[in-house]
């Protein structure tokens, strides 16, 4: 099974090509640099430095989102026009589902994606253990993040052992805080969790993550800021 993911929901856009979990290749942006410019020949390098070709991918796949508002966008519309043109399967996943799966799972360990929502807010969710991954135990949220801090002192209070691993664009903007908050609690920071790893996306598939290309849409959690702007909400 050969699988071709693409992301550019956050400032960093990645793509990846795998066969049966294995990454025959994969391609990262500069952080910053415009997706629209580049993704397209990312995908296409990507898939030619695996020695293959669009006809050989088996299933396509693109995180869809929470994210940058017309970043998402970016890399969904070219996925799944893609995945329409060759006829193959189609795949969207949670940016915090991907995020919160940056490691293998590991048992009494909290995963915490954290995405930048401005004004002290992330786009978040808790995940923990559940076999061969990380899945939710709260619902997706744009939260402030002293509420996060607040609903994860709970936790490790009532639970001993209990390890924070953070990751997302908010985690070198959170980290030290955490730190001093969760003293001896804290997984090590690491510059790869900052992104989605799309080799690591691609080990998420399942019959839950198909979708049909053409009605396949970004996933938000509220409305970008020009709208709320115009209608007045926060």
């Amino acid at each position: 099974m050969i699988i071709l993911t693409g992301d550019t929901c956050l400032k960093s856009a990645s793509v990846a090509v795998v066969k049966d979990s294995v990454l025959l290749a994969s391609d990262q942006s500069v952080s910053g640099r415009n997706h629209s410019v580049v993704f397209a020949d990312m995908v296409r390098k990507t898939v030619k430095d695996a020695g293959l070709a669009f006809s050989d991918m088996d299933r396509i796949a693109c995180v869809y989102g929470p994210g940058s508002f017309t970043g998402v966008r970016i890399g969904l519309t070219f996925m799944k026009t893609l995945a329409y043109s060759l006829g193959r399967e189609f795949h969207t996943l949670n940016t915090l589902d991907v995020l919160a799966n940056c490691e293998k799972p590991v048992t009494d360990v909290i995963s915490v994606p954290m995405i930048c929502a401005r004004n002290n807010e992330v786009f978040t969710a808790i995940y923990r253990m559940n076999g061969d991954r990380y899945e939710k135990i709260s619902m997706y949220k744009a939260v402030d993040i002293n509420v996060l801090k607040d609903e994860l002192l709970l936790m490790t209070k009532e639970d001993i052992n209990v390890k924070i691993m953070l990751s997302g664009d908010a985690q070198p903007m959170y980290y030290e805080r955490f730190m001093h908050i969760f003293d001896g609690r804290m997984i090590p920071f690491s510059e790869s969790h900052t992104y989605p790893d799309t080799y690591r996306a691609s080990l998420l598939l399942s019959s839950d993550t198909e979708s049909d290309p053409m009605n396949s849409e970004p996933f938000y959690l509220r409305e970008s800021g020009a709208v709320r702007m115009k209608t007045g909400n926060k």
